[in-house]
């Protein structure tokens, strides 16, 4: 008990090592915590991916998170449903097999970079 003592007060001397330790410690936290809230089902099937996680994040552009690291504010992705109401749909018939669907919706443009728009 006495060497664990003397091995605590050794490691009270540096802060750096408290600092280690309280990041190991924190790291030992969020994975029990992910280990309790999240079903093995479910994390296995988010960490594989497929294409029923992933086909709503598009393949070529850049996380939100990536603004946080840049100069310039890039576009981000968002997902809209229909059902919502904030979308204008009109529906034309435009023979008995196939219909032409329309869908207007008005938004913000915020964003330092120009040249991304299509």
């Amino acid at each position: 008990m006495k060497a664990i003592k003397n091995t605590l007060r050794e490691f009270l001397k540096y802060p750096s090592a408290i600092i280690g330790i309280g990041v190991i410690l924190l790291l030992l936290g969020v994975s029990a915590y992910a280990l309790a809230t999240i079903p093995y089902k479910e994390a296995v099937r988010l960490w594989r991916g497929g294409e029923d996680v992933w086909y709503q994040n598009p393949k070529y552009a850049a996380p939100a998170w990536f603004n946080y690291f840049s100069k310039v504010k890039k576009p981000v992705s968002f997902k809209v449903n229909t059902m919502d109401g904030d979308i204008e749909k009109t529906v034309t018939v435009v023979n008995e097999h196939m219909d032409s669907v329309d869908m207007t919706y008005s938004f913000d443009y915020d964003y330092e970079d120009r040249k991304s728009v299509v």
